[in-house]
């Protein structure tokens, strides 16, 4: 029985598939079998076995053998019968042929660079260096008109860039080509002669740039739209601004410094139109010809002219009768969204009946309204009532009401502050300078500003006041005499000019506020009077002498 550790005998195959060679125990000799390189399966067969009889160097002589020169070990070299290494080992011998010995004589070590393929780097660095020039000279070619690189840039100074860009161009073939360098020397340089030339054929833009010379604006070749422009536009289309840039154009030709702005309304209904343009129109004091355009989507386009404010200020104004959406700056024009609300009231019961708890407060809101109509009956209504709340809130807004040129019931405005007025010198400040606006314009003044006046015993006026009596002294007559003595200087001033019912009128003050400076006067006065004047002088005279006894 053959023992466990003696070796199988095996076989050396090779797979028809991919030629790779196994070595597979006999016992799989004409049974499947799988590749383990492939997996292709195949029969163990005669086709397949690798048949191949072993041999040891030196059984099979060949000529190239001859070729082939072999150093001698020393101890060979030192036996005076050499033999082959397999002597004695029951093979062939055959003795060795030493060749004869010639010392080795090496050349100078090549340069790697010239023996090795050239680098990526190196073929990079060609590219850099042609491109360095290529890219200099279209520079030096199509970058010098207006408002380009190198416009102003004068020739020597492009001659040097053209220089700089030729050496490091120059260095960079060179590096590329370490197997012709000169090659690379020359190409660079033919290129670099190349570059060199331009600044002397493209001289366009040389001359250096002028600090002082008149600036040009430069226009785009191809006009860039941008969509928040492009939008801007479709707004000013929506809007029409065309009316409101020619009333712009006529205010620029008048020269008076005043100014037009446009207020978009949104959501405006027809029925509200003509009740915010006579709001606005008060509230900016805004010239009479300020008119309303329609627009598309319930939307108008008022173009306010006559106006001294900034279009911040006239933002402000808008406030009261919607919200502000924007305000544009560049085209003068004001997008309000309107506010129905602003024209509900309240309770017309609560609003009439002073004894309501909510009257005050109803007929205070109706003071804020933008319908001047229903500011007046507000007035109206406060001016019979006592002043028990909100006296500074009304008795302000009354003075605001008061100042507004465009307020036409100012006499029910007066005397509602004969009732409501907190602050005597603001109120008295406030009507003086009204009064005296109206007379420069020739503008009527109502009796109650005049007996205003009077009861707050402000002399400010005095002038204008005597001149009201001194043209109508019928009307004048008994406001003007509230002032008591305060008057009778202005009376003995116009009492040589007066006659008729002006001497008359004169006469009846002098009796009510004289004092004894007045009596010459009236003395003077009798020797030429009529026989009923007389009858007045004298009633004026026996007054005065009582007063002063």
């Amino acid at each position: 029985m053959a023992s466990e550790n003696e070796e199988k005998p095996s076989l050396k195959i090779r797979c028809p598939s991919c030629s790779q060679r196994f070595n597979v125990s006999a016992d799989l000799n004409n049974r499947t079998v799988e590749c383990g390189s492939c997996e292709h399966r195949f029969k163990i067969s005669d086709e397949v076995i690798v048949r191949s009889k072993r041999f040891y160097p030196g059984e099979r002589p060949s000529p190239f053998d001859k070729k082939v020169s072999r150093v001698p070990m020393a101890s060979s070299a030192a036996s005076s019968s050499p033999v082959s290494p397999l002597e004695g080992k029951g093979r062939p011998q055959h003795p060795v042929q030493t060749p004869p010995l010639k010392p080795a004589h090496y050349g100078k070590e090549p340069d790697p660079a010239v023996i090795f393929p050239v680098s990526p780097q190196r073929i990079l660095a060609g590219f850099v260096g042609v491109g360095i020039m290529l890219i200099t000279a279209m520079l030096l070619m199509f970058s010098t008109g207006v408002g380009e690189v190198l416009n102003g840039v004068p020739t020597a100074t492009r001659l040097v860039i053209a220089s700089f860009a030729v050496l490091l161009g120059v260095v960079f073939l060179v590096y590329a080509n370490p197997k012709a360098r000169m090659k690379g020397l020359i190409v660079g340089c033919l290129i670099g002669a190349g570059v060199m030339t331009v600044p002397f054929f493209f001289k366009e833009g040389t001359k250096q740039f002028d600090p002082n010379a008149e600036k040009v604006a430069a226009k785009p070749l191809i006009p860039v739209v941008d969509p928040e422009v492009e939008a801007f536009e479709k707004l000013k289309e929506t809007i029409g601004l065309a009316p409101l840039v020619k009333e712009q154009e006529r205010l620029d030709k008048v020269g008076e410094g005043k100014h037009a702005y446009g207020i978009w309304l949104r959501n405006l209904t027809e029925f509200n139109k003509l009740k915010v343009k006579d709001f606005l129109v008060q509230a900016a004091h805004a010239d009479d010809s300020s008119h309303c355009y329609p627009r598309d989507h319930d939307s108008y386009l008022m173009i306010l002219t006559g106006l001294d404010q900034s279009i911040d200020q006239i933002a402000d104004i808008t406030k009261t009768i919607g919200k502000v959406k924007n305000v544009y700056d560049q085209i003068d024009v004001i997008e309000v969204e309107f506010n129905d609300a602003v024209f509900s009231g309240g309770s017309l019961d609560k609003l009439i009946e002073s004894s309501d708890p909510a009257f005050y407060d109803l007929n205070k809101r109706e003071l804020d309204s933008i319908q001047m109509k229903r500011v007046e009956r507000a007035v109206e209504r406060l001016a019979d009532v006592e002043p028990k709340i909100y006296r500074t809130d009304i008795s302000r807004k009354l003075l605001e009401l008061l100042a507004d040129p465009k307020v036409q019931f100012k006499g029910t405005i007066c005397r509602a502050l004969m009732v409501w007025s907190e602050d005597s010198d603001q109120t008295a400040k406030v009507v003086n300078s009204t009064l005296q606006d109206m007379v420069k314009v020739s503008q009527p003044v109502p009796t109650e500003m005049v007996a205003l006046l009077a009861q707050l015993g402000s002399v400010e006026s005095m002038p204008q006041i005597t001149m009201l009596w001194f043209n109508d002294p019928m009307k004048w007559e008994l406001d003007y005499g509230k002032f008591g003595a305060a008057i009778e200087d202005q009376l003995l001033h116009e009492f040589s000019n007066t006659s008729g019912l002006n001497r008359a009128s004169a006469v009846r003050l002098l009796a009510k506020v004289g004092s004894k400076k007045s009596l010459p006067y009236l003395e003077e006065a009798k020797k030429s009077a009529s026989a009923e004047l007389s009858i007045s002088i004298d009633n004026a005279l026996s007054a005065i002498r009582e007063r002063s006894s």
